[in-house]
């Protein structure tokens, strides 16, 4: 029987939940060396994406990629944290922050698939196409 991705991820999330670190690394060596053992272990990093989402699923924990034309300083950065956890009700907001100086101003924010895009640009194409009805 073939074992997706998701599978591993799911019982790997549920072998390790509630460890600690000593007991974890002991599991995932074990987990990899089963993996190699079915012939699996091309799937190890798709295993990681999946285990990743679901661990943060189950504690509520969202990454965005946050997109500006400058880096954010830190007290701008706190404030999207802050807007990203009340939007999605997350106890924690882990941001990658990516600088494209295509970005005229303002802020695009992605979550999953969700964009928000506040960008000037974006604002810009909106007023054109209200004031062309």
């Amino acid at each position: 029987m073939k074992i997706s991705a998701k599978q591993y991820a799911l019982t790997l999330y549920e072998l390790t939940e509630e460890k600690g670190d000593a007991e974890i690394k002991d599991i995932v060596a074990n987990f990899v060396n089963f993996m190699k053992k079915r012939g699996d272990f091309k799937k190890l990093s798709s295993v990681v994406t999946q285990f990743t989402n679901i661990y943060n699923n189950k504690h509520s924990i969202i990454e965005a990629t946050v997109i500006t034309a400058r880096g954010l300083d830190s007290q701008e950065e706190e404030n999207v944290r802050s807007f990203i956890k009340r939007k999605y009700s997350a106890n924690s907001v882990i941001i990658n922050s990516v600088v494209n100086e295509n970005v005229k101003g303002g802020i695009i924010i992605r979550v999953g698939d969700e964009i928000l895009d506040g960008s000037v640009s974006a604002r810009l194409k909106k007023l054109q196409a209200n004031l062309s009805k």
